[in-house]
């Protein structure tokens, strides 16, 4: 079994445009990679790739539920090529004790279209991120076809080596880290 994994990734985010918007963006560039010379196995995106909706002020960042309306969209992408697929970050919205806590998300799928995990920002960047929570844990996945473990980073976690060390001590292999484009 090879070990190369092929990587595509896709830079489809765009200024405060809405899900539906950037759903059709993703879909667009997911296809133009599938259709080149070296098919990827695993396609990431960039930070607030999937309907950043900031509308200018973090009370009114809006957001879906994961899973939700727009994961089970990315997971027909991810299903449809067949790919691991982490299409960037989205504002995930979770109801929580009758408030509204918003992360910023990214949410992972195998290539059946299955959602595996989703990494919540640790290290959200205030105040730029004033309105996002926190997120608690670490992910990893694993490629299984290469036997290969990835360890998920956002944007501004890069600035905090424990995140990467702890994501190597769970056997991460490679980091994938989708920042801001």
């Amino acid at each position: 079994m090879s070990r190369c994994l092929n990587v595509g990734m896709v830079q489809s985010g765009g200024p405060a445009a809405d899900f539906e918007t950037c759903l059709a963006r993703i879909k667009k560039d997911v296809e133009k990679l599938m259709g080149g010379m070296n098919v990827p196995e695993l396609i990431a995106g960039v930070e607030m790739a999937v309907g950043c909706c900031w509308k200018g002020s973090p009370d009114k960042l809006e957001g879906d539920t994961i899973p939700g309306r727009v994961t089970q969209e990315l997971s027909a992408i991810a299903k449809e090529n067949g790919i691991y697929f982490m299409p960037g970050s989205m504002v995930e919205r979770v109801e929580k004790d009758g408030k509204t806590i918003r992360y910023n998300s990214i949410p992972i799928f195998d290539p059946q279209g299955e959602l595996i995990d989703v990494y919540r920002k640790i290290c959200p960047y205030y105040p730029a991120e004033s309105a996002i929570t926190p997120g608690d844990r670490y992910v990893t996945f694993d490629i299984k076809e290469k036997n290969i473990k990835i360890g998920v980073l956002n944007c501004h976690d890069w600035c905090f080596p424990e995140i990467s060390r702890n994501l190597a001590l769970l056997g991460a292999e490679v980091l994938i880290k989708p920042a801001i484009d």
